[in-house]
């Protein structure tokens, strides 16, 4: 009877083995953080992370979200010294070579918040590159002749979305995003930009009034580059020597000032009376 029991036992251990490899228990996705991209085109898993253009973790999970069809791109930090990420994250995909590898990078910006685990970059701070290879595939036929009539109904399509369709071409081409950067920027500076348009006239003006001295100072530059490249080894020599010149200078000097060290100096008001001193001396 005992045998019987043992048997039961190992067998009962043997399937709950079997089933525990079969079906192994869900231990969570292998992601640190998600972005969420309007596409994942190059993507793959595996593929590399880079914080601030520096290779610093992996892309583990590609996934679609079925509710906005967008795509979520999970990655984990695995480098050390990379931290977490800011509240104020972007991340974008960029090309890694011309066989078509893609990588995401992301800046952690400077928010003091920092992203818990597991959280998700929104696709409003991602943006995806458009491959050259795509936009010279439009230049060939038919798909130059699709393009045609994608834009000619392009109209009808985007009619009341024109904000969506904002943020879409944004977030689809970097460049514009860092050109509003760029115009924010001279924006909060519109003083520091009008003053210098107004110095810069006061400039331009005294160079027009004295483009006669300016077209001198021009020429004479000229010269003096042109002889100075004509006397290039004479003055690397005269510099290679200048040192031991200097180094015999000074007790010749320090001669000479002895032999004629007499100064006229005022004893009072009423007489003077010569009195020799030394150069060195007096220095």
């Amino acid at each position: 009877m005992k045998r019987v029991v043992v048997a039961s036992l190992v067998v009962v251990a043997m399937a709950a083995t079997a089933g525990f490899i079969a079906n192994p228990p869900h231990v969570g996705p292998k992601a640190q953080y998600w972005a969420e991209f309007d596409n994942a085109f190059g993507l793959i898993q595996g593929g590399d992370l880079k914080i601030a253009g520096v290779r610093a973790g992996t892309i583990t999970d590609l996934e679609l979200d079925k509710r906005t069809l967008h795509a979520k791109v999970g990655f984990r930090i695995t480098q050390n010294g990379f931290g977490d990420l800011g509240a104020d994250t972007t991340c974008e995909s960029r090309p890694q070579s011309l066989i078509g590898e893609y990588f995401v990078d992301c800046d952690p910006g400077t928010a003091k918040r920092r992203l818990p685990k597991g959280a998700v970059i929104p696709v409003q701070r991602t943006s995806s590159t458009v491959a050259p290879d795509l936009v010279g595939d439009i230049m060939r036929r038919p798909q130059r002749e699709r393009l045609s009539i994608i834009v000619s109904s392009l109209g009808a399509g985007v009619g009341g979305n024109a904000r969506q369709l904002n943020d879409a071409i944004r977030r689809a081409s970097p460049a514009l995003r860092e050109t509003d950067k760029v115009l924010a920027i001279l924006a909060r500076q519109n003083k520091v930009v009008r003053d210098l348009n107004e110095h810069a006239d006061e400039v331009v003006g005294a160079l027009a009034r004295s483009k006669r001295d300016v077209g001198d100072w021009v020429v004479k530059a000229r010269d003096i580059s042109r002889d100075s490249a004509e006397r290039a080894r004479d003055l690397s020599a005269g510099w290679r020597k200048l040192p031991a010149f200097l180094a015999e200078l000074r007790p010749a000097m320090a001669t000479a000032s002895r032999a004629s060290g007499f100064v006229l100096q005022s004893a009072d008001t009423r007489s003077t009376e010569l009195k020799p001193v030394s150069y060195l001396d007096s220095q």
